[in-house]
């Protein structure tokens, strides 16, 4: 029986004289002797270690990063993780919770001072203008 075609690929042949994994790779049109994945041999990753760390640590996002890397979002950011490297939360991009329980103080002064634009009510509660207008619509209904 013959061996695959490829070089250093010890298979046996399967199909046009490549074997199953090498013969795989040439119908999904990706060379069988074009290199794998880099970030898989120990120097290659140092080396994007070193490079990820130093884009981080100059601002650069993680997006941008692993494009620049050739890896995945997902891969670059748990890497930087596992280095210790800081990925930053996304705390400060999501909007705060408003959603709070009413008190009855709020309630009574949201729906009795009247002299007080729903804004101005809304400022003073912290709380947004919508909420403070659909909680004095409900208590006029009730």
């Amino acid at each position: 029986m013959s061996i695959c075609a490829v070089v250093r690929c010890d298979r046996d042949a399967v199909a046009r004289g490549l074997c199953d994994r090498c013969y795989a790779r040439y119908r999904r049109g990706v060379s069988p002797v074009a290199p794998g994945r880099g970030y898989a041999v120990a120097e290659d990753k140092k080396r994007k270690r070193a490079e990820m760390t130093r884009r981080r640590e100059a601002g650069e996002g993680i997006a941008d990063i692993a494009a620049a890397v050739g890896v995945n979002t997902s891969t670059a950011s748990r890497w930087l993780r596992e280095w210790g490297v800081d990925v930053g939360n996304r705390k400060d991009v999501r909007p705060v919770n408003l959603w709070q329980p009413w008190t009855r103080d709020d309630i009574d002064f949201a729906v009795a001072r009247t002299d007080l634009t729903p804004a101005e009510r809304a400022a003073i509660l912290g709380r947004t203008v919508s909420a403070v207008q659909e909680l004095v619509r409900n208590m006029r209904e009730d």
